[in-house]
C-alpha cells in the first residue's frame, strides 16, 4: 500500500482528485509501480484509464481508474472504440507502439487477457442502447447498469487489492494493518472477500450522471439471480 494515511483521507478525495499527478502517484503505488497488464514501470509514464469509460459518464473516482503503460492504454482504447490504432491519437508515431502492445496482449496470461477483454469491450448498456429503453423501464435499466458496473469494477480491482483495502479503511470497514505480516494477511483477506458492494459509491456516481436511480441492494450477492424487474419493483 502507499504511504497515504487512508483512515485520515476524506471520502471526497476519491472522486474529486487533486490533480492528475497525485492520482498517477497513488495508482502507481497501489499497483506496486507497474502497469496493470505488464511490468512497465509507471514512473516512466502512467496513463489513467477509466474502467467505466469517460464517454459513458464514468466517474473520476480512484476505484474507477487504473494505471496503464502507454502501449496497453493505446491498444485497449483502439479495441474498445473499434478504430485503427493510428486514429486514437492521430499520430502515426503511435502505430509501432500499438502494434508492439498487441503482441504483448496476445502473450498475456489467461487471467490478464480476460481482464483486457473486459476493459476493452464497450459497456453492455452504453448510450445507444440506453436511449432505446422506454422511460417506464428506467428502474429496471438502472439495475442492469449497476450490475454491469459492479462486475467490471470487481474484475479490474481484483488485480490490486491494496487499493480496495485502503478504501475499506477510509470508510471504517477495516482497520489499518500494523506491520508487514498484518498487511499481507489483510490484502489476502481483501482479495478473498472483495465484492461488487465495495464499489457502490462508484456505481452510484455513474447512475446519478445517467439520471438513473440507485440502490445498494442491487449489488448484494444474494440478489445476483433475481430479475432486474423484480429488484426494481422492491428497490428502496
Amino acid at each position: 500500500m502507499s504511504n497515504v494515511r487512508w483512515h485520515q483521507t476524506p471520502s471526497r478525495y476519491y472522486h474529486r482528485m487533486q490533480g492528475r499527478r497525485q492520482t498517477r502517484q497513488l495508482l502507481a503505488s497501489e499497483q506496486r509501480g507497474f502497469c496493470l497488464f505488464c511490468t512497465y514501470p509507471l514512473s516512466l509514464g502512467c496513463h489513467l484509464h477509466h474502467v467505466i469509460a469517460q464517454d459513458d459518464h464514468g466517474p473520476e473516482h480512484v476505484l474507477n481508474l487504473v494505471g496503464l503503460c502507454p502501449n496497453h492504454h493505446t491498444i485497449l482504447e483502439a479495441v474498445r472504440r473499434h478504430v485503427a490504432p493510428r486514429e486514437v491519437h492521430g499520430k502515426p508515431t503511435w502505430l509501432p507502439r500499438a502494434q508492439a502492445a498487441l503482441e504483448l496482449v496476445r502473450a498475456l496470461p489467461e487471467a490478464k487477457r480476460r481482464l483486457f477483454d473486459a476493459l476493452s469491450a464497450p459497456h453492455p448498456l452504453r448510450n445507444e442502447i440506453r436511449n432505446e429503453v422506454s422511460a417506464h423501464l428506467n428502474r429496471a435499466l438502472a439495475v442492469d447498469v449497476a450490475r454491469a458496473d459492479g462486475a467490471l469494477l470487481l474484475a479490474a480491482n481484483r488485480e490490486r487489492p491494496s487499493i480496495v483495502l485502503g478504501w475499506r479503511i477510509s470508510r471504517g470497514m477495516a482497520s489499518n494493518p500494523e506491520g508487514d505480516v498484518a498487511l499481507t494477511n489483510a490484502l489476502a483477506e481483501t482479495q478473498r472477500t472483495m465484492q461488487a458492494l465495495d464499489f457502490a459509491e462508484v456505481v452510484e456516481l455513474h447512475l446519478t450522471a445517467l439520471a438513473l436511480p440507485f440502490s445498494r441492494s442491487w449489488l448484494e450477492p444474494h440478489n445476483a439471480n433475481v430479475s432486474a424487474i423484480a429488484l426494481s419493483q422492491h428497490a428502496t
